[in-house]
C-alpha cells in the first residue's frame, strides 16, 4: 500500500466499509419522489410504512435504514434481523435474505453493485431485476470504490495482493500485483496501472494491454490535471454594500398595534422597504429578514403574549400560534428549522416561521434533509419539511 497516494487519485480501500454497518444512523438520503416508503419503530423492532401512513412491513426486524432510489421498483434498504444482515424492497421481502457480515451502500458509478461481507471476507453482489445474488463471490480481504462512468473498476486485496474488478462482475486483473493505481479516474473507461516488483504495466478496464509509452504520457498528464491549484476568487464588497444598510424600527399605533419596519439607509437618504403591523398585546421579540443585504423584505417576527410564543409572517398573520413555552432555532439546526416547545412536548417550524409539525413529539432530532421524531406512544420514524409525518395512520397527530 505504500505505492498509493492521494495525489495520484489512487483506489481509496474503505478498510472495513464503515459506512455499510447497520448501527450507523440511516440519516443518508436521495431526492424523493412518490410512492415511497420509510422505516419505522415501534417497541425497539423495525417496520415499513407508505408515504400514505398505511403499514407495508409490521414492526419484526432489528433495524432497518433509509430506502434508496425513492419510487423506483429498485428501492431497497439494508437490514438486520437476528444479527444478521440482509437487504429489503419497498415492498418489505427480502431482496438479499439476512445471513451477511454487513452489506455496503450501491455505488454512483456501478448502478445495482454493492459490496457485501460474509464470515469475513468481501464479495461483490448485484440487485439487477430486484434479485440478488453474487457478481463475485466473497473471497477478499480489502475492497475500494468503483471509479469510472460507463465501466467502472474497483481493487480488490487477497493474500495481500492486488486485483481489479469491474462494474460488469468480472476479475479483469487478477490478485498479484503490489500496487494499482486509476488512471484518469472519472472517465467513462479508466486505465489502470499495475505495479509488481517494481515492474509497471498498463492494461485498460477490460484487461486489455495498454502501450506502456502512450500510458505514461497519460498518467503524466493525469497528474498535471490533478495538482493544479485554482486562484481564489476574491470577493470585493460592493459599493450597495458599503453604502446601503437594513435598519428595522418600530413605531405604535393609535390603537396599541405595532407597526414594524424595514428601512433602506445610505448616505442622507431613507427608504420604506416593508411595514408589517403587529396586533395589541403581541410583543416583538425579534425581526427576521428574508435577506440581510438585497432588503427584499421581512421573513417573520417572532412574538410573544403572556409568556407565549410564536410567529407573524410578512402579511401581519400569524404563521405559528402564540401558543409555545419556547421556540429555539438551534435546538435543531440554527436557520433552518425552530423546536416548537410546548410542556415536554415538541414541534417543529420551519426556516419561514411556518409551523409544519405540531407539538406532539418527545423528541426530533436533524436528520440531513429530514427529520426522525419520537412519539409518546412509543413510536419513532422520518418526517419532513412539508409537514408530512411516516409514523402509521394509528399515531394521534393533533395538538391538544
Amino acid at each position: 500500500m505504500g505505492a498509493f497516494t492521494k495525489r495520484q487519485l489512487l483506489m481509496r480501500p474503505f478498510y472495513g466499509l464503515f459506512f455499510c454497518l447497520l448501527g450507523f444512523p440511516a440519516c443518508l438520503l436521495l431526492a424523493q419522489s412518490s410512492p415511497a416508503v420509510y422505516p419505522y419503530v415501534f417497541q425497539d423492532k423495525w417496520g415499513v410504512v407508505n408515504a400514505e401512513r398505511t403499514v407495508i412491513l409490521e414492526p419484526s426486524l432489528d433495524t432497518i435504514e433509509q430506502f434508496w432510489e425513492q419510487g423506483l421498483p429498485t428501492a431497497n434498504a439494508i437490514a438486520r434481523l437476528n444479527g444478521r444482515v440482509g437487504l429489503l424492497s419497498g415492498s418489505g421481502k427480502w431482496i438479499i435474505n439476512p445471513r451477511l457480515d454487513s452489506i455496503g451502500y450501491s455505488h454512483y458509478n456501478a448502478a445495482n453493485l454493492r459490496w457485501g461481507v460474509k464470515d469475513g471476507q468481501y464479495g461483490l453482489l448485484t440487485t439487477a431485476g430486484n434479485k440478488g445474488k453474487w457478481a463475485v463471490k466473497p473471497r477478499f480481504t480489502e475492497v475500494t470504490e468503483f471509479h469510472g462512468r460507463k465501466l467502472a473498476v474497483a481493487a480488490v486485496r487477497k493474500d495481500n495482493k492486488w486485483g481489479v474488478v469491474n462494474s460488469r462482475g468480472k476479475m479483469v486483473v487478477p490478485c498479484v500485483y503490489d500496487a494499482i493505481k486509476v488512471i484518469d479516474a472519472y472517465s467513462d473507461y479508466p486505465d489502470l496501472k499495475l505495479t509488481q516488483n517494481g515492474v509497471v504495466t498498463y492494461v485498460d478496464a477490460f484487461g486489455a494491454r495498454r502501450p506502456t509509452d502512450e500510458m505514461m504520457i497519460a498518467e503524466q498528464e493525469d497528474d498535471q490535471y490533478n495538482d493544479m491549484i485554482f486562484e481564489e476568487m476574491v470577493d470585493r464588497e460592493s459599493a450597495w454594500e458599503s453604502v446601503v444598510k437594513p435598519r428595522i424600527r418600530q413605531e405604535k399605533g393609535a390603537s396599541g398595534e405595532t407597526m414594524v419596519i424595514l428601512e433602506a439607509v445610505g448616505a442622507g437618504s431613507r427608504e420604506e422597504k416593508a411595514r408589517v403591523t403587529i396586533d395589541p398585546g403581541f410583543r416583538v421579540e425579534e425581526v427576521k429578514l428574508e435577506d440581510e443585504y438585497s432588503l427584499v423584505g421581512i421573513r417573520y417576527i417572532l412574538v410573544s403574549n403572556s409568556g407565549k410564543y410564536g410567529f407573524i409572517g410578512p402579511n401581519g398573520q400569524p404563521c405559528t400560534p402564540v401558543i409555545y413555552d419556547r421556540i429555539d432555532f438551534n435546538g435543531l439546526r440554527y436557520g433552518t428549522a425552530a423546536v416548537l416547545y410546548r410542556g415536554a412536548l415538541k414541534g417543529l417550524a420551519n426556516g419561514q416561521g411556518e409551523r409544519i409539525l405540531p407539538a406532539v413529539f418527545s423528541e426530533i432530532k436533524w436528520c440531513r434533509s429530514m427529520v426522525w421524531v419520537t412519539h409518546p406512544a412509543g413510536y419513532e420514524g422520518y418526517a419532513d419539511f412539508l409537514g408530512q409525518v411516516f409514523l402509521p395512520l394509528a399515531v394521534d397527530m393533533n395538538e391538544h
